[in-house]
């Protein structure tokens, strides 16, 4: 894939597993799919999702050696709760995006314990509303082993933002869309993010 064709908080996945795993990291074979999160000449930054969630680390690979990423149908429909009736692939048409644009759109993440809550910028930044719940369902599928939900989001401030809650043995992770704190909007009350 060519710079050119790739874009901020665009859904990869590796050309060359076994080449990646070798030249990055935080990518391994259970990493299906990366988010790009920068884009630097004729290479990208990308964070990797495996079943741990979002790796925080990023690695910064030419662009011949990523493929535009799809989500697995099958994988999909193994989410162990959707609230979502449609759960037909999103359409792939590209985007068109100016180069000069900047992200509007943020996932962030919120982790609920027993003796307290925190939430945390995720890293990931998108254009459309579209890419960011892919990269939703993107999340909920790599972590569908810890009952993952995912669905619509009523009380997000950005419309048509979808949510994914992933219930594990300590904690609970929530992953929202929210607007980004450079595209000059307001950000809801941290209680509102919890109901």
């Amino acid at each position: 894939m060519t710079a050119q064709r790739l874009r901020v908080g665009q859904l990869v996945s590796a050309c060359d597993p076994d080449a990646l795993a070798e030249r990055c990291p935080s990518y391994s074979v259970r990493s299906r799919h990366g988010i790009v999160v920068a884009l630097i000449e004729r290479q990208a930054a990308v964070k990797w999702i495996d079943y741990r969630g979002l790796q925080h680390d990023t690695c910064v690979l030419p662009a011949a050696m990523l493929c535009a990423g799809t989500l697995d149908a099958a994988a999909r429909t193994r989410v162990i709760h959707c609230r979502r009736t449609d759960t037909a692939l999103p359409c792939l048409t590209p985007v068109l995006v100016p180069s000069d644009a900047e992200p509007t759109i943020e996932i962030r993440e919120l982790r609920i314990t027993s003796s307290r809550s925190t939430e945390s910028r995720t890293g990931l930044t998108f254009h459309t509303v579209r890419d960011a719940n892919v990269a939703l369902h993107a999340l909920a599928d790599a972590q569908e082993a810890f009952q993952s939900t995912f669905g619509p989001d009523p009380a997000s401030a950005v419309s048509g933002a979808d949510t994914v809650v992933v219930y594990r043995t300590l904690y609970t992770t929530i992953y929202r869309l929210d607007h980004c704190a450079t595209a000059g909007f307001s950000r809801p009350a941290p209680a509102a993010l919890a109901g």
